[in-house]
């Protein structure tokens, strides 16, 4: 795969382009000169992030192997023209949003009204990217769907495990069963 900076009106003169799940920086991206394509392996389909040297700013990006791809950097944003990676970023970074709507009713609330919240979440995401699907490759259409889930599940386990002090037998955990472990796209591409 291919990487290529079209565009670069920022401070910035390195990125580096990492795995989402675990952070391993897979390759570095010069931003000094445009126009320089940068090669590097992907093995599967999955959900990266682009950071600064300084990690100030952090963008999420879908590969597939044998793919080429253009990043745009104008001021401190990253920009592409991919629905996949505007529907990435929209579904990492919505969860913040709930949380920070409905605090109260988190910090609270009754433990299933927190899950009812969270699926709400999950069932506006899922709409939102069924209705761009026309626009995204099979692959590309799998991991949002997963990453959509995958970000509400973790934020419930946190939530349970941690905030409510749940014991992992708890039937508020029900969600876990949705879950298939076996599935690669998941297993690589979500903490």
């Amino acid at each position: 795969s291919t990487i290529e900076i079209v565009a670069n009106d920022s401070q910035y003169d390195t990125l580096y382009l990492r795995e989402f799940a675990t952070e391993q920086i897979i390759t570095t991206i010069p931003t000094q000169s445009t126009k320089s394509k940068i090669s590097f392996s992907s093995d599967r389909a999955k959900i990266v992030s682009i950071t600064t040297d300084k990690d100030d700013y952090v963008f999420l990006k879908l590969i597939e192997p044998g793919r080429s791809y253009t990043l745009k950097i104008k001021d401190l944003a990253i920009i592409t023209p991919s629905v996949a990676d505007s529907l990435s970023n929209y579904i990492w970074q919505s969860g913040n949003r709930m949380f920070k709507l409905h605090a109260e009713v988190i910090q609270y609330g009754k433990p299933s009204q927190v899950l009812e919240l969270y699926d709400s979440l999950i069932q506006t995401r899922q709409a939102q990217i069924e209705a761009l699907k026309n626009q995204l490759s099979d692959n590309e259409l799998q991991l949002l769907l997963k990453q959509n889930t995958s970000r509400a599940h973790g934020f419930l386990f946190f939530y349970g495990r941690e905030l409510q002090e749940l014991t992992p037998n708890d039937d508020f955990f029900t969600f876990v069963k949705n879950i298939d472990l076996k599935d690669e796209m998941y297993i690589y591409n979500f903490p």
